[in-house]
């Protein structure tokens, strides 16, 4: 008993946020793609497919003809398919395990960073984790074909940094490390993390870049064949990912971005990435992150008063950072990308001017590499709410490193960060609960529907099936009387193909 009584406290902050992300999760319904890469009907029609009745030699085809004419993101597709052609239950379940390791792991970097460990940080964890807007979990966290790319790939990721982190920590303490082993570890996680979506790569490969720039190069003879494995090694995962013949395909269906010069592209995308960063639904982390380093830059000015007239441009920064907030003063595009500019490169010098003050620049690796896994969407067509997924949970590391450093200084320090933490508490908790609510009112309604469909049964040609509208739409990704996707629900469900699906309001 005395040796558990340490961990208690562990195992129950971990057993409490494993039931709130279980409660949530088991009312999360299957939408739009799900049924396709159930039923291997997505991107292409895989022959002597049944409903969901396929072998792995069939999936394999699936994922062959996806890399080659759809994307490269085939391999946690495949898992995706496994998992949800035996329904969203067991997909959710194995998701609610998959976030609490990365919980684990971003709480493992948070002790080694900050060498504290608390069973605070994962309260901490969660409480960010519970500001996410419906905006972007909708689309992301609770969408079984998106969240599969966009957070289960996170957990590999976050065990990748953890590891190169601890190994780090053995080569600058001249510990014994075995290169095998640590060959072996970091190409099975390189694997898992960058062969998910382009965004893990950039994420990584930039973190490995400028870790090596700002902690290594002065003894880099030290770490030299660690690095390089791992830098080599990323590339080439990624170069597979990323140059797969089916991106092009799919770049080349948009046609009027394909055709446009890569700095029309950049002119194009530019506002509209400054756009994805500081729009309220989305911009929440950064403003956390604005706040924190706005509250190191008073004591920064108040103990170097000497040292104060150029910070009076990054305190004009963090002040139009807050002016756009309100996103309705800032629909020109012009002004948009200018005070967007302003803000960031605010950020960025308060960033190197404050781990200057910690003699830690290599914790810049973090907020740039968090940056880069946005700012590679400007070759993008498109960019959506859930892109932010991956830059935000590295902005978590940051936030809660950055507490914990503020929480040492001044008594004013703290006041404002506990003060910004109980903010966040109670935001997050109306938030999470309302997101919460939302999904339980779809959930019976999605589950009778699904169970007409199941059980359908054809009795004459040209038969008709009604099915009800959900309560809420905003609770769950595209609808099927939205965004159509008869074919798809045919599919999974072996329905025939001139089955009329006719949706009612059942709600009145």
């Amino acid at each position: 008993m005395k040796k558990i009584k340490p961990y208690l406290p562990y195992i129950l902050v971990y057993g409490v946020i494993f039931l709130v992300l279980f409660l949530q999760h088991n009312v999360v319904s299957m939408y739009f793609d799900d049924f396709g890469n159930a039923s291997l009907s997505y991107s292409s029609t895989i022959e002597n497919v049944v409903g969901t009745n396929f072998n792995i030699s069939q999936l394999l085809e699936s994922a062959i003809y996806t890399y080659f004419h759809f994307g490269g993101r085939v391999f946690y597709g495949m898992i995706a398919s496994l998992l949800l052609k035996n329904g969203i239950k067991l997909f959710m379940m194995v998701q609610v395990f998959v976030i609490m390791g990365i919980i684990y792991y971003s709480s493992s970097i948070v002790t080694i960073l900050t060498k504290k460990k608390s069973w605070m940080t994962p309260i901490l964890w969660m409480i960010l984790y519970s500001l996410y807007d419906i905006t972007i979990v909708r689309h992301g966290n609770y969408w079984a074909s998106a969240s599969i790319l966009y957070i289960w790939s996170m957990l590999p990721l976050l065990a990748l940094i953890n590891h190169y982190l601890k190994t780090n920590q053995k080569i600058k303490k001249n510990e014994s490390v075995s290169y095998g082993k640590y060959i072996v570890i970091e190409a099975v996680l390189i694997f898992l993390a960058l062969f998910s979506q382009e965004q893990i790569g950039v994420l990584y490969i930039s973190f490995l870049f400028f870790y090596i720039i700002f902690d290594h190069f002065k003894d880099r003879k030290k770490y030299l064949k660690y690095d390089l494995f791992s830098m080599i090694f990323a590339i080439i995962i990624y170069a597979v990912l990323f140059f797969a013949p089916g991106n092009w395909v799919r770049m080349d269906s948009n046609v009027e971005f394909a055709q446009k010069s890569f700095p029309l592209k950049l002119i194009s995308n530019i506002p509209k990435l400054m756009d994805l960063l500081f729009k309220v639904k989305t911009n929440i982390y950064i403003m956390i992150v604005i706040a924190l380093l706005s509250i190191f830059l008073g004591i920064y000015i108040i103990k170097n008063k000497n040292k104060v007239k150029w910070t009076y441009f990054l305190v004009f920064g963090f002040m139009v950072a807050f002016i756009m907030y309100d996103r309705e003063l800032y629909d020109n595009r012009i002004i948009l990308t200018i005070c967007g500019g302003i803000v960031l490169l605010s950020m960025l010098i308060t960033f190197v001017l404050y781990y200057k003050e910690k003699n830690n620049l290599k914790m810049l690796a973090f907020p740039i590499s968090a940056f880069c896994s946005v700012a590679c969407l400007l070759m993008a067509p498109y960019m959506i709410e859930r892109s932010m997924l991956p830059c935000s949970m590295i902005l978590f590391i940051i936030i809660i490193v950055m507490g914990y450093d503020l929480l040492k200084e001044n008594p004013t320090s703290k006041t404002l960060v506990i003060l910004l933490l109980a903010m966040c508490t109670y935001y997050g908790a109306i938030n999470y609960i309302y997101i919460y609510r939302g999904y339980e009112k779809n959930y019976a309604t999605n589950n009778e529907n699904y169970n007409r469909l199941e059980h359908y049964q054809i009795y004459q040609k040209n038969q008709t099936i009604d099915l009800c509208k959900v309560p809420n739409s905003l609770f769950g990704s595209s609808q099927p009387y939205e965004a159509p996707y008869d074919y798809w629900l045919q599919q999974y469900f072996d329905l025939p193909e001139n089955l009329e699906m006719k949706w009612r309001d059942c709600n009145e």
